[in-house]
């Protein structure tokens, strides 16, 4: 597969020499507490900051210094203590000037969540049963995952994989994995296990855009600015999810999955999931919505 073609600009210049120097046995991950934009080869020689190229200047003043009781985002000072750093606030700043739509964004998810869980509740009494009679198991997978300020919960998803593989598999799953079952198949090839993540867009611990939710062994290798996604709540989709629905294929030749992702594929998730925040808007949820639709139906 060529990943010139697999993938859009945006990752092009990471890909030739972040993902080929990898293949050769070099590590593009900076250290832990580094920039991500060491990761993705763009950092500026003349920049102190860490700041990514690209990303939201920060602005003079003391932006989210007090938050009201309604703030959509809370005050910079009661961020955890690791993401209080520069590369992140630019960010913050980027959002809190956009508290209003951020609002509309909650009730966006609130609204939406209730009316898909009423429609499709008939789809969710037939998964149940149908995951049921194809293997022995719990309907749902429930796993550790983080989101945003690093709070971590148990996600819902339509279990697609047998419950007890004889043997421990990695966090991340490839090409025909042979812990996927039957139902579980069909239900990864449409995205339907994901549905049942809307109980977790209602319980406040996901929105329907975001950067999808990692388990905490992956949060821990993010760099100082990939933490800035946990500004905001993880989400079901994003563009990043749309760039990388093939990565259990490209996962499928590695020989460590786990480290193959953390080192390769997530700093290009983050070039994505970075530049949603920092063109944050409802109209472009929106233009995402419609483009994972597309890609789930094949029309992307």
């Amino acid at each position: 597969m060529s990943l010139d073609n697999h993938f859009s600009p945006c990752l092009r210049s990471f890909m030739r020499g972040g993902y080929s120097s990898l293949r050769a046995g070099a590590n593009p991950m900076p250290k832990r507490g580094g920039s991500a934009a060491t990761a993705k080869g763009t950092a500026d020689p003349g920049r102190e900051d860490g700041r990514r190229r690209g990303a939201p200047r920060r602005r003079a003043g003391t932006v989210g210094a007090r938050r009201g009781r309604r703030a959509a985002m809370p005050a910079w000072s009661d961020l955890p203590a690791d993401m209080q750093n520069d590369a992140v606030r630019p960010y913050y700043d980027h959002l809190v000037a956009h508290e209003g739509q951020l609002r509309l964004k909650r009730l966006f998810d609130v609204v939406g969540a209730g009316l898909m869980l009423v429609a499709l509740g008939w789809m969710f009494v037939l998964l149940s049963l149908i995951i049921k009679l194809d293997s022995p198991g719990p309907v749902f997978f429930r796993q550790q995952r983080v989101t945003s300020f690093g709070r971590e919960f148990k996600i819902h998803k339509f279990r697609t994989m047998v419950d007890r593989p004889s043997e421990p598999g990695t966090q991340v799953t490839v090409h025909a994995d042979p812990r996927i079952t039957r139902v579980g198949a069909f239900m990864r090839r449409y995205r339907i296990d994901e549905t049942s993540q809307l109980i977790d867009i209602l319980q406040g611990n996901m929105t329907f855009v975001g950067t999808r939710p990692e388990v905490p062994e992956y949060v821990r290798e993010y760099t100082q600015e990939m933490k800035a996604t946990l500004l905001l709540p993880a989400g079901v989709t994003s563009t990043a999810s749309i760039e990388f629905k093939d990565e259990a294929l490209l996962l499928t030749s590695a020989a460590d999955a786990d480290r193959a992702y953390i080192e390769e594929i997530l700093p290009a998730k983050m070039c994505f999931n970075l530049d949603d925040i920092r063109e944050f808007s409802i109209g472009r949820d929106l233009r995402i919505i419609l483009a994972t639709v597309r890609a789930v139906f094949g029309a992307h």
